[in-house]
């Protein structure tokens, strides 16, 4: 049979296919410096009739006004993309010995079974707890070392990686890290590992602000307590270094912050590391540490992980406790997950997270408890990561993936599902229907809940905001309780169709971005509006984020003119996140991985 299979598993024309793997045509200028300063007075300061028609222009002429007039009375909304369970539901415990003894035999089995393809690669978690073990360092010989790295002009501060660190707080949990060894008796193989947090979530000790100027009270004070992925991770063992830089809110994918400045790729630091999780993708990819904790809600944690070449997982929505930090983002499309420089490493901090970041008990009231999750197999996580392909259905909807912008990300992504049919996958044409209605959906969604995150806040404080973040705002302002019940009622639409093209193919691949790592823009002071970059940015990230499926991005390529990381994306259902990890075991092997800048 020919034709790509759709969510019903009939199958459609070629040219079929092709119009729906289209995008939208999005209609808004380009704007920086002065251009940029007027169109923000005319959204909030112009005499009303002009604000109000001129958002309505802006949302009709983007389809906003098309969703919201679909005829989908009929469909249930969804206002959280539920999966249903693969096990009975119990409540999780946040005890550490099942955790640490799973950690240490999954460590056990995963250090050097794959040694990444390249030279002069960043150290791994593997090689740190070597290190340890040998006495060759110690933890306050790693904090010494970061910190000279972080206030070095050529190295720490041209990357921008971080907006808080506390040297002395860093020795201090060093010191504690290191009696722990000396005594032999580490929590756990990432006992002294250093790990970054991004500034979204809460770090004891550390100051956060979301990126934003906004005064938030109590709220951006030093953290008394640690998030639950934070804790999770700190009751490992490892060694909190500090809070990464995010755009602000979590609104921008390019890494640009006019609070903080420009947050710099360590494959080339006149390039961008995308965004929102700038800081958490740069530290990893630099090698300043081997992982870090990140937040995504419209691809926040993939984005910058495929831009400066390392690996970063979105979980199923509700599996890691999301939060809290200084402002509550992204309540139906945020997920918390690490990046991680390697396969190993990725699977390493899951494991952790997945133990000892319990569900949120928030929405917990408003649905059931995922699953409880079984430790991470290591025998079968390095069984199935030696050929994880074999007999595997990938699904890829080839119409989308040829409408990626750059056609090194098309050629990338072509030879790397190559590699995977010549490893036993079946390669498997879909398509995949409802996508510009998807990609609306979505920013209705994630807006409305910066919106309602910040409430009276920003109405009475917008004018400390960045003007990118404030013209995107302004726009989405317009948007009504009509446009959130459709957004919701697409959703329900968008898991009905992942879900029945999962019962057709185990995976979905395509690539991560449909461009590389844009360059920085020289005016640094306002930044640049442009919808289309961002689009193509966050092109194939919208599904994952809209129906909470498990996401994974993976370094596969690098492009010829700039030396810039091209990277794959992988989704799979719900709750079946080892799976992903697996896959990013295999690749480990198969593409060359360059060491930074």
């Amino acid at each position: 049979m020919t034709g790509a299979i759709i969510d019903d598993g009939s199958r459609i024309s070629k040219e079929e296919a092709q119009r729906l793997g289209k995008g939208g045509k999005l209609v808004a200028p380009k704007l920086s410096g002065f251009l940029l300063r007027a169109f923000v007075w005319l959204l909030e300061d112009a005499p009303w009739p002009i604000r109000i028609l001129l958002r309505m222009k802006l949302l009709s002429d983007n389809g906003f006004y098309w969703l919201k007039n679909l005829k989908l009375g009929h469909i249930v909304a969804s206002a959280f993309p539920i999966h249903k369970q693969i096990r009975p539901a119990e409540p999780f415990k946040r005890t550490s010995n099942d955790t640490h003894s799973t950690l240490g035999a999954l460590h056990a089995k995963v250090k050097g079974n794959r040694a990444p393809t390249g030279v002069n690669l960043p150290p791994t978690i593997s090689c740190y707890a070597r290190a340890y073990m040998e006495k060759r360092v110690t933890p306050m010989e790693v904090a010494d070392y970061i910190t000279n790295i972080l206030g070095d002009e050529d190295k720490g501060k041209a990357l921008n990686a971080f907006v808080s660190f506390r040297p002395a707080q860093l020795r201090e949990e060093a010191e504690e890290c290191g009696k722990r060894l000396k005594a032999g008796s580490p929590r756990s193989p990432l006992e002294g590992v250093p790990i970054a947090v991004k500034e979204e979530l809460y770090a004891e000790g550390y100051q956060g602000s979301c990126g934003t100027a906004l005064p938030l009270g109590e709220r951006a004070l030093p953290a008394k307590e640690d998030c639950a992925a934070v804790a999770a991770l700190r009751n490992a063992g490892a060694l909190i270094i500090g809070l990464t830089h995010m755009t602000e809110i979590g609104i921008g994918v390019t890494g640009h912050n006019p609070n903080h400045g420009p947050c710099r790729n360590p494959y080339n630091l006149e390039y961008g590391t995308g965004g929102s999780s700038a800081g958490s993708g740069a530290a990893v990819g630099a090698g300043i540490c081997p992982a870090a904790l990140a937040c995504d809600g419209g691809g926040s944690i993939r984005i910058p992980a495929g831009f400066c070449g390392v690996y970063g997982l979105k979980p199923t929505w509700g599996r890691i406790e999301e939060g809290p930090g200084p402002l509550d983002l992204c309540k139906s499309v945020g997920h918390v997950g690490p990046i991680a420089a390697y396969s190993e490493d990725l699977a390493i901090v899951y494991s952790v997270m997945l133990k000892g970041a319990s569900p949120d008990p928030k929405r917990a009231k408003l649905h059931p408890l995922p699953p409880e999750p079984e430790p991470l197999n290591p025998e079968r996580l390095i069984l199935s990561g030696a050929k994880p392909m074999a007999g595997k259905r990938v699904g890829v909807f080839w119409e989308w993936l040829e409408d990626a912008k750059n056609p090194e990300v098309v050629a990338a992504s072509k030879k790397a599902i190559s590699c995977m049919e010549a490893d036993g996958a079946e390669i498997v044409p879909i398509a995949i229907r409802k996508l510009e209605e998807i990609r609306l959906s979505h920013a209705v969604e994630i807006v409305s809940s910066y919106l309602d995150a910040m409430g009276d806040l920003y109405t009475k404080n917008k004018k400390v905001m960045g003007l990118d973040t404030r013209a995107k705002l302004g726009i989405c302002v317009g948007f009504t309780a009509e446009h959130q019940i459709q957004s919701q009622r697409v959703r329900t639409e968008a898991l009905e169709i992942v879900n029945g093209l999962f019962d057709h193919v185990d995976y979905i691949v395509t690539p991560n971005t449909s461009i590389t790592a844009p360059k920085i823009h020289p005016n640094l002071k306002t930044g640049c509006v442009d919808v289309d970059r961002d689009a193509q940015i966050m092109k194939y990230m919208l599904l994952a984020n809209l129906t909470g499926i498990p996401a994974v991005t993976l370094p596969v390529a690098y492009e010829t003119t700039t030396g810039l990381p091209i990277a794959l994306h992988v989704m799979a259902p719900g709750w079946e996140e080892e799976k992903l990890l697996a896959i990013c075991l295999w690749s480990d092997t198969k593409f060359e991985r360059m060491p930074p800048k």
